[in-house]
């Protein structure tokens, strides 16, 4: 009797254990669960705590701001680079086009000399006499103006002058031939170009009309001379003996006759300055003596040649 009431409490007592254990069981499962929500919340609040952060931070200190720029200013940068290419490509190419009239231009120039010699005639006088010759000049000539008006200035000086030079010349269009000397003025790179430009400037009134008016074609002739004057020695007599030679035939009026005499005897005097340098002599001496032949012949007047 004894052990079997024994054998019950035991029983009751391992129940009460057991019981115990299953509540304590249920207990460390909802710890862990509320540990890993825990967890879950703080992980949770840190985002939020960075992200906050982030939203803080100047746009500057932003990576993605930064590198957002960078492909911004490098994306300006390539569409201008890219325009300045095509501007510059599109500039030679049309520069190209204007080298090969001028090369067409010198060939027409040139047939015409050679026509004009075989006929003893003026090229000037030829090609006015030759409608078909004169409309291909006028053709060339339209066809360097129109590409010019996009591209101006963008030539050298002697390029300027010599589609002036044919203006006046071969088109016999004083006002344009003028337009273009005022380009090469402005293209002009140091003396010699200046000097070129005076001289056709000064020979385009004194010859070709703009009423020929002495008045102005005198002011260029003293603005080449001056020039020159900056030069030293040889250079500054060579240049200035053709100056006054190159003007005293342009003076192609009786009025002025005086004048292109006194021009000539001044081109003789700085000639003879260059007998030091045998060579330079004799060419100035050459191209000086073909302007006083050119004065003899046209005023029947006897200047003596050096």
């Amino acid at each position: 009797m004894i052990e079997k009431k024994k054998g019950t409490i035991d029983q009751e007592n391992d129940n009460k254990s057991k019981f115990q254990n299953e509540q304590q069981s249920e207990h460390s499962e909802l710890s862990i669960h509320q540990i890993q929500d825990l967890e879950a919340l703080r992980d949770r609040v840190d985002s939020l705590e960075v992200k906050a952060a982030e939203k803080r931070k100047p746009w500057y200190l932003s990576f993605g701001g930064v590198s957002g720029l960078l492909a911004i200013v490098l994306s300006i940068f390539s569409v201008i680079y890219t325009l300045k290419k095509d501007k510059s490509s599109d500039i030679e190419s049309q520069k190209k086009e204007i080298t090969g009239n001028l090369i067409n231009l010198q060939q027409l120039e040139m047939d015409a000399l050679v026509k004009a010699k075989k006929d003893s005639i003026n090229v000037d006088d030829y090609v006015t006499s030759d409608y078909y010759l004169q409309q291909r000049f006028e053709i060339f000539l339209n066809n360097i103006d129109g590409i010019n008006r996009q591209i101006p200035n963008k030539l050298y000086s002697q390029s300027y002058i010599y589609i002036g030079f044919c203006y006046l010349h071969y088109s016999f269009k004083n006002d344009k031939a003028m337009e273009y000397y005022k380009y090469a003025l402005k293209a002009a790179k140091d003396v010699y170009d200046s000097d070129n430009v005076y001289n056709s400037i000064s020979y385009l009134y004194f010859t070709q009309g703009l009423d020929f008016d002495t008045v102005k074609a005198t002011q260029y002739f003293y603005k080449d001379i001056n020039l020159l004057k900056r030069l030293k020695g040889i250079r500054r007599d060579y240049y200035m003996a053709y100056a006054y030679a190159s003007t005293a035939a342009d003076n192609e009026s009786n009025i002025n006759l005086s004048i292109s005499k006194k021009y000539i005897d001044t081109a003789k005097i700085l000639c003879n300055n260059l007998k030091n340098n045998p060579g330079i002599y004799e060419y100035m001496k050459y191209k000086v003596n073909i302007k006083i032949n050119y004065i003899n012949n046209k005023f029947k007047e006897s200047i003596q040649p050096l």
